[in-house]
């Protein structure tokens, strides 16, 4: 990984940028209605993972996070990644690092946000994250890009 800024962000600011992002565009932003539908879900406990089946989740009750299970994921840089250890990711630093914040947040059984700024194979990715615990182990998640820049292929280049 030729780059790779992530830090902890506090809900407060998450959802700082999330309004920014609403106020920008005039709709409510795809994070926003994601943790309203799981904060409506949350009673006296996490809700169950059948109700975000559709969305990204992470099966977390593994021991080591590198056996953490994406069930349903199919990310950036390994299409097709459903059902797949999050060890086996292409980018081992990024599953290390990945496997650490999913571990913080199962423990913690509260939102935990992160903003990310990588540059990975030339790709240039900047996002924000949004980790929710859900009962039994596992957790749910939504990304939200603030930069995406590939580098041009050939044909662009020419």
């Amino acid at each position: 990984m030729e780059q790779d800024e992530r830090r902890q962000i506090t809900f407060d600011q998450f959802m700082w940028l999330e309004r920014l992002a609403q106020w920008g565009t005039g709709r409510e932003t795809k994070l926003q209605r994601l943790y309203a539908r799981w904060s409506d879900a949350r009673t006296f406990r996490a809700p169950g993972v059948d109700r975000f089946s559709r969305e990204w989740i992470v099966d977390a009750r593994a021991d080591n996070p590198q056996h953490f299970i994406l069930p349903n994921h199919s990310g950036f840089y390994a299409k097709s990644w459903n059902s797949r250890y999050l060890g086996d990711f292409p980018v081992a630093e990024h599953a290390a690092r990945c496997g650490i914040e999913y571990l913080a947040a199962r423990e913690s059984s509260e939102p935990t946000c992160h903003y990310l700024n990588q540059r990975i194979n030339g790709t240039v990715r900047e996002y924000v994250r949004l980790v929710l615990p859900l009962a039994d182990g596992h957790l749910l998640y939504g990304t939200r890009i603030l930069r995406l820049r590939t580098p041009p292929t050939p044909v662009e280049l020419a």
